[in-house]
């Protein structure tokens, strides 16, 4: 059985920005709904926390419970601490615990919490398969911000060959394929030829 401790409401913390509702926010409606619940006797589950290694308790799942209860005059709340490493896995573990109950993430909250894990080194398959969604779904929601990265890499691969960095330690620096880097190389002598020609 899990364990469940009092926590003192005043002492939980909501990071903001790494928590999945970032469009929503509390929303009022659930808050006073939950709050009605609670003073007719509703129990509710445990919220879920992470206790940090500094003595900050980060709460993973249960904003709009904790406003309920702080509304209802309560100092205390009932709340599951989890076992997570750093906050990369905390993100994981607030959207995992966000998409299961209570109110539905929006589709668009949905892709940019994706995006947001992919930019942190999250890769695919594992982002997939916290959201639940098929192959072409993913694909969806990435393609624009890995469209992005590999800008981002092939115009730093550029600067890097013209400060005379080889193709393989290029391929190091930017911890991706050597054979990509040469491909990348040759598309842009390719593109700067063309603009060339275009320019006499």
């Amino acid at each position: 059985m899990a364990k469940v401790v009092k926590y003192r409401i005043s002492g939980l913390e909501v990071p903001q920005g790494l928590l999945p509702r970032v469009i929503t926010g509390t929303v009022e409606e659930k808050v006073k709904e939950y709050a009605e619940l609670m003073e007719n006797g509703v129990e509710f589950d445990p919220i879920k926390v992470w206790e940090r290694e500094d003595g900050r308790v980060w709460v993973v799942d249960g904003v709009h419970r904790i406003e309920a209860s702080r509304r209802i005059g309560r100092e205390y709340i009932e709340g599951e601490p989890l076992n997570i490493k750093d906050e990369l896995h905390y993100r994981m573990e607030a959207i995992k615990h966000n998409l299961k109950h209570g109110l539905a993430l929006r589709p668009e909250e949905r892709k940019l919490c994706a995006q947001q894990l992919y930019l942190s080194g999250v890769d695919e398959v594992n982002i997939q398969r916290l959201f639940g969604v098929s192959d072409r779904t993913i694909r969806r929601w990435l393609s624009d911000i890995k469209s992005e990265k590999k800008e981002d890499l092939v115009q730093k691969a550029r600067e890097l060959k013209e400060k005379g960095y080889s193709i393989r330690e290029i391929a190091k620096q930017l911890d991706v394929n050597h054979q990509t880097v040469a491909n990348w190389l040759n598309e842009c002598l390719k593109t700067d030829t063309v603009s060339e020609i275009r320019q006499f």
